[in-house]
């Protein structure tokens, strides 16, 4: 829809503002075809016609560009959109705000390199605008207006080809989403806000710095009073990483060349005070009364100078921690290939021990797994004991579910039916935790429950795997007992075996002991059909 065009004298002129027909002496602006106003109905929208020509879309691009282009040269006002900057880590905004207009030039030549569309004389400057019908600005007349530092805006009215005069109007005037800052008409002042914003916090961060390597410098002269008079430090272990293979795989390993341990000193003396640390000489007799130097340097800041990175000596730095004490830790330390021998060895000495440890432990976490998952085979011979169980308790045998065919497991272990813990009996688990209700039974209600002795009537009652002492012993003599006592240790299987009836509040758990509070055997109840 074209609704702008030229008059006979050149001016821009809008569809409203001419008269209807011929009689309006317009054409087109871009192919100079007369045209015809079609502005006297009220029902379809106003435009202009080609008498001669076809109208192409080359024809509504153009004229929308120059009906915008002289848009400013009556304009009073530009609205200047917001401007956000984001520089050295901070962001600063110039809020959205209008603009005085003193005078327009369209085609603008800028050092005859580069056509600008229109350039504005303002209040606040000149301002260049480029408008943007189809194709945008190019980067490199975009970055030229960024090295030189020249205020321009580009209006995006793409979108607005087949609009009527009023939204390009509103799109002219109301500009904050139709167009958009290629170099902002206060981006350096922003730019210099931030500057001095960042001097400022970065002179106050100097002067913390200052405060905290002075009260640092205190401390440490502190420390070094404190050791003269002592004549004893504890000096850092030390470790040194290497890679090393055991039966076919590689593991990260950390030889010990250095133990921690308390040094006593025949003298301390302050060697040199640093910018940013003291360096004390340390002395000390060795075992054939020979005299041992070790340098000791408090640093006032955390990172190490780099002084004392080249330093070609054993050095141990302090560092001041939150709590205000020095932590130490060797800096340079180079051990006799003697001592880095003899402690690769024992870290591969360490790492095997470790590693027939997890063996054991994994040897023992399958072994129960696999009486956990292999109860099939102990119910032909356990399900007739278990019925026998059933029928010997007289309290039980009334029971509208026991004299069935087909006897139910109980309800409360058809579906907790994995218990690795009891390995040791090498029974059908539902005859195991049905002994076990009978036994708890027989102590009085709410009296305290001696997981160690249950764990002996069991065994009286299930004999144990020869496995089990076996590895009771194997896993005292491998220090991994800890690891495995949910599966060896009496007093933990029968609280795991107790915990479930917990669920039903059949015991409560108080401290670390079980308290019975009613019959246990009422949950091994076969379940209803």
């Amino acid at each position: 829809m074209l609704v702008f065009a030229s008059d006979a004298s050149g001016k821009i002129v809008s569809i409203n503002n001419v008269k209807n027909g011929k009689a309006c002496n317009c054409f087109c602006i871009a192919c100079n075809d007369p045209l015809i106003a079609r502005n006297g109905g009220t029902i379809n929208a106003h435009s202009f016609a080609h008498t001669t020509k076809e109208e192409s879309r080359t024809c509504l691009m153009t004229a929308l560009h120059r009906y915008a282009q002289e848009y400013f040269l009556t304009a009073k006002t530009i609205n200047l959109p917001e401007i956000t900057i984001y520089h050295r880590g901070y962001s600063k905004t110039e809020p959205s705000r209008k603009a005085l207009i003193n005078s327009a030039k369209l085609e603008y030549s800028i050092h005859n390199k580069y056509i600008a569309d229109v350039k504005l004389k303002t209040d606040i400057g000149d301002l260049l605008i480029e408008i943007k019908v189809t194709s945008p600005c190019s980067a490199e007349k975009i970055n030229f207006y960024r090295e030189e530092k020249l205020a321009s805006l580009e209006y995006d009215l793409s979108v607005y080809i087949d609009s009527d005069y009023a939204d390009v109007n509103c799109a002219l005037k109301h500009n904050d989403d139709t167009s958009n800052w290629l170099f902002g008409w206060c981006e350096d002042q922003l730019r210099k806000e931030i500057n001095q914003k960042v001097e400022l916090n970065q002179i106050e961060m100097n002067k913390k710095i200052r405060q905290q390597i002075e009260e640092s410098r205190k401390q440490a002269l502190r420390k070094f009073d404190n050791l003269k008079k002592r004549q004893r430090l504890k000096i850092p272990s030390h470790n040194i990483g290497f890679n090393h293979n055991i039966n076919g795989k590689n593991y990260d390993l950390s030889a010990q060349v250095v133990k921690s341990k308390s040094i006593h000193f025949k003298e301390v003396l302050l060697e040199a005070e640093h910018e940013h640390f003291l360096l004390l000489k340390c002395v000390a007799l060795n075992n054939s009364n020979q005299e041992r130097v070790l340098n000791v340097a408090l640093l006032f800041q955390h990172d190490t100078p780099n002084i004392l990175k080249k330093d070609s000596g054993q050095i141990i730095v302090g560092r001041i921690k939150k709590s205000k004490r020095f932590k130490f830790e060797w800096l340079n330390f180079t051990p006799p290939d003697s001592a880095l021998e003899r402690a690769k060895f024992i870290a591969i000495a360490e790492k095997e021990e470790q590693l027939i440890k997890y063996k054991f432990i994994e040897h023992v976490t399958n072994y129960a797994d696999v009486y956990a998952l292999e109860q099939d085979r102990y119910f032909s011979n356990d399900y007739p004991k278990w019925k026998t169980w059933l029928a010997s308790q007289s309290d039980m045998a009334s029971n509208e579910n026991f004299n069935v065919k087909k006897t139910k497991y109980p309800a409360l272990l058809k579906t907790n039916n994995t218990h690795p813990q009891l390995w040791m009996f090498d029974r059908w688990y539902i005859l195991i935790f049905s002994k076990l209700a009978e036994f708890i039974d027989s102590y009085p209600i709410n009296t305290p429950i001696d997981t160690k002795y249950i764990f002996e009537l069991l065994k009286n009652e299930f004999p144990l795997s020869h496995n089990y002492n076996l590895f009771v012993e194997q896993a005292e003599k491998m220090n991994v007992s800890g690891k495995l006592e949910h599966l060896l240790k009496p007093e933990s299987i029968i609280n795991t075996s107790l915990s479930f009836f917990e669920e039903k509040l059949a015991v409560v758990k108080e401290s670390n002991y079980f308290v019975r509070k009613y019959d246990l055997k009422i949950q091994m109840l076969p379940a209803k059909n």
